[in-house]
């Protein structure tokens, strides 16, 4: 393979095809980068997401099931990329603005310590109740008054 010249900019090295797969996170400086060279880029390097504008859903998909976290370098992600994250890591919840119920349970079933992250106005009993079942620690977290009934009644049920 051909190395550029030492007068060639980055950029034009980077919009080279053959560049980009001598070496995968090139796609930073590219418009648009191919679907094939995503996914390259992203099994060489999970965190290039960061670099690739306008990414495919199948390219996110793939960074996230890699590492949750990457779910903050994506605009407007979709409740299954939410899901995808939490469910990879629990923490990835804390990048994640317009939280449903549903990704705030699949987030508490991986990591119940992550409920710190869920803002009162985000957590439920429902949600509350999923982290208790995984781990009883995760009550210090709990942000929403009233709760004490459900963690009585998950301790009654646990001495049964």
């Amino acid at each position: 393979m051909q190395t550029p010249k030492s007068n060639t900019t980055f950029k034009n090295v980077a919009s080279r095809p053959e560049f980009i797969l001598h070496d995968p996170l090139n796609v930073r400086d590219m418009e648009s980068v191919p679907f094939d060279l995503q996914m390259k880029s992203i099994k060489e390097d999970h965190k290039s997401l960061r670099w690739i504008a306008n990414p495919y859903e199948e390219t996110i998909m793939l960074a996230l099931a890699e590492d949750g976290d990457n779910i903050k370098f994506i605009g407007n992600p979709t409740p299954e990329m939410m899901i995808a994250a939490v469910k990879q890591t629990g923490w990835a919840v804390d990048y994640i603005d317009n939280l449903t119920e549903d990704v705030c349970i699949a987030c508490v079933q991986k990591e119940p310590m992550a409920l710190f992250y869920i803002k009162p106005e985000n957590q439920t009993e429902r949600i509350v109740c999923a982290a208790l079942a995984v781990n009883k620690e995760a009550k210090k977290f709990i942000k929403i008054p009233h709760t004490e009934a459900i963690v009585a009644e998950l301790v009654l049920h646990e001495l049964k």
